[in-house]
């Protein structure tokens, strides 16, 4: 009780030190929460929520160092219907043709399975783990309506709030329902997505997601920064740190030692759906709230909040970048690079899905068995063409061209994809080796090392395999990768 004591009275003091105005609507905040909290404890849950809400939109503004612009659109949806409008904006957002190319992607890598059903899996993730989210499109904060207890029959309410139960994880806090009413829980959430809406505010998050929706890699980096900057706002509030003065300073060593201690027990972390699903699904799904926190905490650790806010400016371009965030800016900035495979002739029989970039994430979790973490860090950029058989959709095949720091981490990658591909039974073989390009076996194809450059070829027969490859190492271009430009990420009305 006394460390409480002082944490809360630590937390107001602060505040008293904050611009009058901002105190005042801290203040005014506190007391919605207080308001809220009484409300949950007599079963109007509901009620609660929108207290919440109006609380968060008080304090956020002091915590996070962004002024809220005007008030944020509130829908209340009963839990039974959300997962159904998440599906239908997440198939709005996702064209087919968009979807087609990243299930044959990732079924090409062997990131998933040839049958596994993709959609059903994101249906399934979408609809079973729901909790309030800000939708970017609409400029929308989607609350969820609960069934509300009827009072005990001794004519008291019954409390809702959680007190025996085991604390929930942080993704299940973001994405999953909770056995019961948890007030801590929806705070944080709610301070969560408003974060979100407060981003959108000043810099238009849906433009900057829509500029990078064909490269999977920039919208990951985009998606860390966008939710690291909402998880450490959260655990501000959490800590009750309303001036966010503690959280920019918690160390971010600290937290990237404490994300690769529990990385072993990744499995533990999430709902029940998120667990079961193939580990570049999980995973793609954690990153951008664990390592997203841990880029952002970097950025606020040297310059605060307005290292964020810049960074909304000038994004990170790639996974590289937050898993390594020294490579993002500052002396060792390396930034990534962009590969245009230029004209390749759509071999006879085949359909061309499209491109994609793969990215120093998805190479790890693709080549977690060769010592993914090595293979995949020398990495400079990447493009991949998936094509499907015109006659036979499943029977995919791929060229995949990347660019790497140095030649031996080039020749580190070739042979990780060496042993990925080849069966155990079968051995090695280096086609061509010496002065000339090095060419590997694998199964159903090659791969070819450059230099500092990687070829992959699969799927495809003898001469059209030989055909693509030659366009490819012939057309190819090039060059520094930057946010692009049809789309720039602005403050709005600037």
């Amino acid at each position: 009780m006394t460390s409480l004591f002082l944490a809360v009275s630590f937390a107001l003091a602060a505040v008293a030190q904050q611009p009058p105005h901002l105190a005042r609507e801290v203040e005014s905040g506190l007391e919605l929460i207080r308001s809220g909290d009484a409300l949950a404890d007599s079963g109007k849950v509901n009620e609660a929520q929108i207290r919440y809400h109006e609380a968060m939109e008080r304090i956020l503004p002091s915590v996070r160092g962004l002024a809220l612009k005007h008030p944020v659109k509130r829908d209340e949806t009963p839990r039974e219907q959300l997962g159904k409008v998440l599906v239908d904006e997440w198939e709005q957002d996702v064209s087919p043709e968009k979807f087609r190319r990243d299930d044959a992607t990732w079924k090409t890598l062997g990131l998933i399975p040839p049958e596994f059903d993709l959609k059903g899996a994101y249906v399934k993730l979408l609809t079973e783990e729901v909790a309030a989210f800000y939708d970017p499109k609409t400029k929308t904060m989607h609350l969820i309506r609960e069934p509300e207890d009827e009072p005990a029959a001794d004519g008291k309410d019954k409390p809702l709030t959680k007190k025996d139960d085991k604390p929930p994880t942080l993704l299940e806090l973001i994405m999953g329902p909770q056995p019961k009413f948890d007030k801590d829980g929806a705070r944080i959430v709610i301070a969560h997505e408003l974060t979100h809406a407060l981003g959108d505010q000043h810099f238009d998050l849906d433009a900057m997601l829509d500029a990078v929706k064909v490269d999977d890699d920039a919208a990951l980096a985009l998606s860390a920064l966008i939710e690291g900057d909402a998880t450490l706002t959260m655990m501000a509030v959490a800590q009750q740190d309303w001036t966010g003065t503690q959280i920019v300073a918690m160390p971010a060593q600290g937290l990237s030692r404490l994300v690769r201690w529990f990385g072993t027990f990744l499995p533990m972390m999430g709902g029940t759906t998120a667990r079961n699903s193939p580990p570049v699904m999980y995973q793609s799904l954690l990153f951008p709230y664990v390592n997203g926190l841990v880029f952002c905490a970097h950025l606020t650790n040297a310059g605060g909040w307005p290292a964020l806010d810049a960074a909304y400016k000038n994004p990170p371009l790639s996974t590289e970048q937050i898993l390594h965030p020294e490579k993002y800016a500052g002396p060792e900035a390396d930034p990534p690079t962009a590969i245009d495979l230029g004209e390749i002739r759509t071999p006879e029989g085949w359909a061309d899905l499209g491109r994609n970039c793969i990215g120093e994430l998805t190479i790890r979790i693709m080549l977690a068995r060769q010592g993914g973490n090595q293979a995949a860090a020398g990495w400079d950029g990447d493009t991949l063409a998936v094509f499907a058989g015109k006659d036979d959709p499943k029977r995919l095949g791929m060229v995949w061209l990347s660019t790497w720091d140095t030649e031996a981490d080039a020749d580190q990658f070739a042979d990780a994809l060496q042993k990925y591909w080849m069966p155990t039974d079968e051995p090695a073989a280096l086609v061509q080796q010496g002065a000339a390009p090095t060419t590997r076996t694998i199964t159903g194809g090659f791969v070819t090392t450059t230099g500092k450059d990687v070829l992959v070829v699969r799927g495809f027969d003898g001469p059209v395999a030989k055909a693509v490859a030659e366009d490819v190492m012939k057309n190819h271009k090039k060059r520094e990768k930057t946010f692009p430009k049809a789309n720039p990420p602005r403050p709005v009305g600037a």
